[in-house]
């Protein structure tokens, strides 16, 4: 945990605070059946020269239902059509920005009763995660085999894999970008009769794609907490506050739990201020921090990683560590505690995460260290 040679004011009272609000049931879930880090990076394909490319393709520019946030280029081979054909009364400028499913579609000519298609897929996101986690999740749920896959950032991500429907399979090229409160998913089929022929085409023509209007933010409202005028934090608005009445400035704590049922929660973090000025060390308080921890059918497990996280220019210092929390029954699941210690001029920080292990549930795993990020890099002493 974090070494400082500085003095602080006795923590003790804030680890009384911490040990209530952890007081809670587990979730129990199963266990991921996917790790994308284990599947091999795509492989490239040679593309066609740029002449070659133009001459066999056209440029395509769309604004799908008059929604900007959509507007999207690609070449596309020549021959291939529009089909889609959506209800009416989902057309039209007002509807777009809350339209999801596909929103475009194009497929070639029919060769031996088999097309090849595109399709481009919007997909309103609920929590802020980075896509390769969404995408883990959209996978699994989809029952999707990935023969190939490729993060190329936070924002986006590729893959390959193979659709059967009955007698018909298909070579399958996709590509997820995270676009400000959605998801979009743009995806190039081939029947896979034709994939050796057509599969440098189909990498080509993804790697034309690309939105007009690239959107920044995200799925969640970003909400400010106060600690009277002393400090501030910014959380997702899907997380609930649990406010603690402020008896002195001098120490302060808030909770906010991920679930509705306050006793059986999937993810908890948990906020502590004191003032920096006392007699007590720092590494002494926080070494009793973790001997004091007392959650329910659990014990602090080994350490597991320390992690490089952003801190906001206000504090002097930082560090953030990652422990496992063992169950002690064998009927509960594994969780995570993060701990994140700061300082600056006034006050001692400790922010704690308690989250299902990265094994167990990777999905909520991504969202719960998401909030965490954005509570701990907001963390500040002045609004």
């Amino acid at each position: 945990m974090m070494v400082s040679q500085d003095s602080s004011r006795s923590f003790s009272a804030l680890l009384a605070c911490f040990m209530a609000l952890t007081v809670f049931l587990p979730c129990n879930v199963s266990a991921q059946t996917l790790n994308i880090d284990e599947i091999a990076d795509i492989a490239p394909r040679a593309p066609l020269p740029e002449a070659e490319f133009n001459e066999q393709t056209m440029l395509l520019e769309q604004t799908p239902f008059n929604d900007e946030s959509l507007s999207f280029s690609i070449r596309l081979p020549k021959g291939w059509v529009s089909n889609i054909k959506l209800p009416v009364e989902m057309i039209g400028e007002e509807k777009g920005a809350s339209l999801l499913g596909v929103v475009a579609r194009y497929v070639s000519p029919a060769k031996d009763y088999l097309r090849s298609s595109f399709s481009l897929e919007t997909i309103k996101l609920t929590h802020n995660v980075p896509v390769k986690y969404w995408f883990t999740q959209y996978v699994l749920s989809q029952g999707y085999s990935l023969e190939a896959v490729t993060v190329h950032s936070d924002k986006k991500i590729e893959a390959i894999y193979v659709n059967v429907d009955g007698d018909n399979s298909d070579a399958v090229h996709i590509m997820a970008f995270s676009h400000g409160a959605r998801m979009i998913l743009v995806r190039y089929s081939v029947p896979m009769s034709r994939f050796e022929s057509e599969k440098e085409m189909q990498a080509q023509v993804l790697s034309s794609f690309e939105l007009l209007h690239p959107q920044s933010g995200g799925a969640e409202e970003i909400k400010t907490h106060a600690f009277l005028s002393e400090s501030y934090f910014n959380y997702p608005s899907t997380w609930n506050l649990v406010p603690t009445a402020i008896r002195t400035i001098e120490r302060m704590q808030v909770a906010l739990v991920q679930g509705e049922d306050l006793e059986k929660l999937d993810g908890q973090i948990g906020v502590f201020l004191t003032n920096r000025y006392g007699n007590q060390s720092l590494q002494k308080e926080v070494r009793l921090f973790k001997e004091k921890l007392d959650i329910p059918d659990y014990k602090l497990g080994e350490y597991f990683e320390k992690r490089k996280m952003l801190y906001h220019s206000d504090m002097s210092f930082g560090v953030t560590e990652v422990y496992k929390m063992e169950p002690t029954v064998s009927t509960k699941s594994d969780y995570e505690l993060w701990v994140s210690v700061m300082s600056n001029e006034d006050y001692y920080y400790i922010v704690s995460l308690l989250t299902p292990s990265r094994e167990i549930d990777l999905y909520t795993w991504a969202r719960n260290v998401e909030a965490y990020r954005i509570v701990v890099k907001t963390m500040r002493h002045f609004r």
